[in-house]
């Protein structure tokens, strides 16, 4: 068994001094796989997303193109027309129904399966379906009935292309079934959609425009029944079309539509785009993607993941990543893989199985942003606070302090939360601080390594010497620290942090009313999600690292926290910061980035790189008013929170400048409709008990995950007042 790793998102629950549950942990989980024929080396290769890392195996496309369906079961129904008396030979789907042996229920779940093909291949030839979708065939022993459905491919003569033609057809599908469930026993309650490739974009399409009249087409199949899905399967697929990406990736764009459409394609993109329609109300998704694949960004997977679990915080859904696998690879219809999807379908649809059914993963997510979103000031708790163990100049380990005396060690892991360190033989409880024991498997970043000879500028201390630069914006970064939780019986003693409510009434009033509330969230790159571990990467090589925990940006934390403890609420949010921006820039472009969006709250956080690019306070200031008079032009009732930069590695000589400057000024400001939530202050008061180095992403500029929790605690507080 060997050559498969599969990286996932995870769950599992914790007791906290058995009182305190602390919730859903990401983690990595090691599951080996007899590797596939046909492997071959790509070390060294160009890809379309980067240069494949050394020592990878990518697993080629098995040489058959089509299964054929009759050694499977008795009971298939070929060619059925799902679009009524409209049906042509592509709208049709062949119904496989299990053994009686493999029954568990008199109605039965229904699975559907979409192939691939880029909308312009795979569709059933004879009695047979496209290789993609053998691993659908393993959920007839769990008593599933299984359906494929064809669509209408394109290119096809006239006007009908593959989208919006292709999205029709299979919602026509899922009418089809619930209109036909009483004549072959299935549960019309109970469909799950799965797709691998374009059929992934298609099966995604269904989970997310749920309730959305426009994916119905009325010429298609009866429209007495719905097309809703309780579930979605999604292999390798597309899943964001948003500008900035298909500019990125145009290969995606040409998947969907033509260049002939000229200004319908934004239109088309928007249509066809599963995130564009996220809004709460999906399903559960299980999502897979290979971290090699050279024909879709596997980014595409971790942005719709994110999407769903911030818009619905007690969703079942789960992300998979599987490293060394290309799009389309024999793992993927393999038996062990499909136990993967179908235990989890078997959980969802409360179906009994050998694996634990039992737990309640809508709570654990919840417990989890409770905890991630619990204020570092106040209680007894800590939750995953961050360390960064570096030895000595002589080798020897200090003892680290953390934000507080610890009273109690409940646990110790890796920042990824995939390992357990042991007490006693890793750690030990030293004078209230953590004791790092060398004989332990805790690694330690050597005094040479932290503090090397030569290095990069930025990493330039005022002596000369350097501070660690291998692999910036990356786990090597992050990933050397470690996380601890932990009880302490100290009380806050640093700047106090103060609601802000009084001074956002429209906000809260929005709030506790339950009306819509519309967020622009715009500053520079820390505010974008640099170095927060569960934000989506765009390309190799920039600062997005998606990886266990699996954390997000503090403004996607903020957001679900607040439609969390605001259920009622409408609120919609926008996240337009861009990395390596100052506040000059952002007044020169806050009709685009801001104004545009019509904010009834508008989230300015710029000043990391002015405090470095030695701007004044009065400038800087200046800059902020110019940006909300821009936004006030389109919105007067428009309120905003002017949040304060954190602050630059203290040792990174040329990064320090006039950031403790801004928030005086920033002050100044505040009047009814603009709130200050001085970051600036409170990263200053962590930093007297805790060292820069355990709260960084990349030793600069940017927080980890632990101060990234900070921000969004600050924000939180300021906002509501709670």
């Amino acid at each position: 068994m060997k050559n498969h790793t599969i990286i996932k998102k995870a769950s599992r629950l914790a007791v906290l001094a058995s009182v305190v549950c602390l919730g859903l942990w990401g983690a990595v989980a090691a599951y080996g796989q007899e590797a596939t024929s046909g492997a071959e080396s790509t070390e060294g290769e160009q890809t379309p997303f980067g240069v494949a890392p050394e020592d990878v195996t990518v697993f080629t496309r098995p040489d058959h193109l089509y299964t054929d369906l009759s050694g499977y079961s008795d009971n298939v129904f070929y060619d059925l027309p799902y679009a009524g008396s409209a049906s042509t030979d592509s709208q049709k789907l062949h119904l496989v129904l299990p053994a009686e042996e493999d029954r568990r229920e008199a109605r039965l779940p229904v699975l559907v399966f979409v192939h691939g093909g880029d909308f312009v291949a795979l569709n059933s030839s004879g009695h047979s379906i496209s290789y993609t979708g053998e691993s659908a065939l393993w959920a007839l022993k769990r008593g599933y009935a299984v359906a494929f459905a064809d669509f209408t491919l394109a290119p096809v003569s006239g006007e009908y292309q593959a989208m919006p033609g292709a999205i029709y057809d299979i919602k026509a599908a899922i009418r089809y079934l619930r209109s036909v469930s009483d004549d072959y026993d299935l549960n019309p309650d109970k469909i799950a959609v799965m797709g691998e490739g374009s059929g992934a974009q298609l099966a995604s399409l269904l989970g997310t425009t749920i309730g959305e009249e426009a994916y119905d087409y009325a010429d298609f199949g009866s429209m007495a029944f719905k097309s809703d899905v309780q579930a979605v399967i999604a292999i390798s697929g597309i899943t964001d079309l948003s500008e900035e990406i298909t500019e990125r990736f145009p290969q995606i764009v040409g998947r969907i539509s033509t260049e002939e459409l000229g200004e319908d394609n934004g239109e088309l993109l928007f249509f066809s785009d599963p995130i564009a329609h996220v809004d709460g109300n999906e399903p559960p998704f299980f999502i897979e993607a290979g971290l090699r694949d050279t024909q879709i960004p596997y980014s595409q997977s971790c942005d719709l993941y994110n999407a769903v679990i911030m818009r619905n915080t007690g969703s079942a859904s789960e992300l998979y990543l599987f490293p060394g696998m290309d799009n389309g690879v024999t793992w993927f219809q393999s038996e062990e893989n499909a136990a993967l999807y179908l235990d989890w379908l078997d959980n969802i649809f409360g179906r009994e199985r050998e694996a634990d059914a039992s737990v309640d993963t809508a709570g654990e997510a919840q417990e989890l942003l409770k905890e991630r979103m619990r204020p570092v000031w106040e209680g007894n708790v800590v939750y995953s606070e961050t360390v960064w163990p570096v030895a000595g100049e002589d080798g020897a380990i200090a003892d680290i302090p953390l934000l507080y005396e610890i009273q109690n060690i409940v646990e110790v892991t890796d920042f990824g939360h995939q390992t357990i360190y042991v007490e006693g033989r890793d750690y030990t409880l030293a004078d209230g601080k953590l004791r790092i024991l060398p004989e332990g498997s805790i690694p330690v970043t050597p005094y040479g390594t932290y503090y090397p000879a030569e290095g990069n500028a930025s990493f330039q201390k005022e002596d000369g010497t350097y501070l660690y630069v291998d692999g910036q914006e990356s786990l090597a970064m992050s990933g050397r620290q470690i996380c601890v939780t932990y009880t302490h019986a100290d009380t806050w003693t640093g700047e106090p942090v103060e609601g802000k409510a009084a001074l956002l009434p429209r906000t809260n009033g929005r709030l506790n009313a339950g009306g819509r509330l519309t967020v622009v969230f715009y500053g520079d790159s820390i505010a974008e999600g640099y170095d927060a571990s569960g934000t989506k990467p765009l390309s190799a090589g920039e600062a997005y690292l998606t990886a266990s925990p699996y954390q997000p940006r503090f403004t996607d934390l903020l957001t679900a926290y607040l439609q969390e403890s605001y259920p009622g609420a409408d609120i919609r949010t926008y996240n337009t910061s861009l990395a390596g921006t100052d506040s000059a820039w952002g007044a020169q472009n806050a009709v685009e980035h801001a104004a545009d969006y019509e904010p009834d709250l508008c989230v300015i956080a710029f000043g990391m790189n002015d405090g470095s690019e030695q701007v004044s306070a009065e400038a800087f200031a200046q800059n902020l008013l110019t940006i909300m008079d821009e936004v006030l032009e389109v919105n007067p009732e428009c309120e905003f929170v002017l949040l304060s930069t954190s602050l630059p590695n203290p040792e990174a000589a040329s990064l320090n400048g006039t950031h403790a400057s801004f928030a005086p000024v920033m002050k100044e400001l505040e009047s009814e409709g603009v709130a200050v939530a001085d970051m600036t202050a409170l990263h200053a008061s962590l930093m007297q008990s805790k060292r820069y180095q355990d709260m960084t992403g990349n030793n600069l500029n940017h927080p980890n995950d632990f101060l990234g929790r900070v921000y969004a605690q600050l924000l939180y507080a300021t906002i509501t007042g709670e």
